[in-house]
């Protein structure tokens, strides 16, 4: 078909097409359109998700995220802790265990078994403070019986000096001695009881402990042990002291 003029008018005529000729076309016109169109999908897509993880339902689960993070920084400051405390109570289990005697923790390997031992072991050393204790105050009322006032002559002084020997166990003996402590010669009379002590043979000096009570008095506390104490006369060893130190 030719186009044609007429009066200055120009017609245009449509070409026509085969029907398969007309089927390309459309198909080629289609996939012209669908392909922006499916890029334009995906995109939206992608605005979508981004929007939902910045919704409440992402706000949600960065809040949980939170949470465990708060959950497992506690539970590893608690085992810390834990950790802290139990090697403190092994050093004081230990510190405690040195302190007992042996025969108070042999085969205890239980803790509560020890701290049991430890109780019976400070009940037994309390009993033992207070007789001793007790004793104590009866050798101090022993030593001040026959006291005088203190501003009587020296003669006085020494009548309060006083000598006890006993045997305490086996083979250990307890000397007790009184020394007036106004008496200028307090400390040259216990070196006199020592020389005497040390120059006998069959004794040996095991201790000494001294002390001064208020009423005028030094004690001391003299243990020695002897070879046999069935060949010692405990009351002339008495007197000899005795005389030993007035």
């Amino acid at each position: 078909m030719f186009p044609s003029q007429s009066d200055g008018l120009v017609l245009e005529v449509t070409p026509s097409y085969s029907a398969e000729q007309a089927d390309k076309i459309l198909e080629d016109l289609l996939a012209d359109c669908l392909v922006p169109r499916g890029n334009n999908v995906t995109n939206n897509d992608k605005g979508v998700k981004k929007r939902a993880s910045s919704g409440p339902g992402g706000a949600q689960k960065n809040k949980f995220v939170e949470d465990s993070d708060h959950r497992k920084a506690r539970k590893s400051l608690h085992r810390d802790i834990e950790k802290q405390r139990r090697l403190e109570m092994s050093g004081l289990y230990a510190s405690l265990r040195s302190l007992l005697p042996l025969e108070y923790i042999k085969g205890k390997r239980a803790v509560t078994d020890q701290l049991q031992q430890a109780a019976k072991y400070i009940n037994h050393m309390e009993e033992k403070i207070e007789k001793m204790q007790m004793r104590r105050d009866k050798l101090k009322k022993m030593f001040a019986g026959g006291a005088e006032e203190p501003n009587k002559s020296n003669v006085g002084d020494v009548s309060r000096n006083c000598v006890k020997v006993s045997l305490c166990r086996d083979s250990i003996m307890e000397i007790l001695i009184g020394i007036s402590t106004s008496n200028n010669e307090e400390s040259g009379a216990l070196s006199k009881v020592f020389a005497d002590l040390v120059g006998r043979s069959e004794l040996n000096v095991i201790s000494c402990v001294s002390t001064r009570a208020n009423d005028g008095l030094s004690l001391h506390k003299i243990q020695i042990e002897v070879n046999d104490p069935t060949s010692i006369d405990i009351p002339e060893l008495q007197t000899r002291l005795l005389n030993v130190i007035n």
